[in-house]
């Protein structure tokens, strides 16, 4: 699935894949693709911030309602 993603992405399979191994050899667990920037980085910190700005999205609405 990862070589399917970034090839959609238009980025070089065959270096992001060889990073992406490098990385996780590395032990760093969370390391993924940006296909944006086409650079490894770690997404579990991206996903904590997107689910920080919903909670805090979904208490501001509840303050309204």
């Amino acid at each position: 699935i990862p070589r399917t993603l970034i090839e959609n992405a238009g980025l070089d399979p065959i270096d992001i894949m060889t990073e992406l191994k490098s990385a996780h050899a590395k032990k760093q667990r969370w390391a993924g693709i940006d296909v944006f920037t086409g650079k490894i980085n770690d997404s579990w910190k991206r996903v904590n911030l997107i689910i920080s700005r919903f909670l805090g999205k979904m208490e501001m609405t509840l303050l309204f309602l």
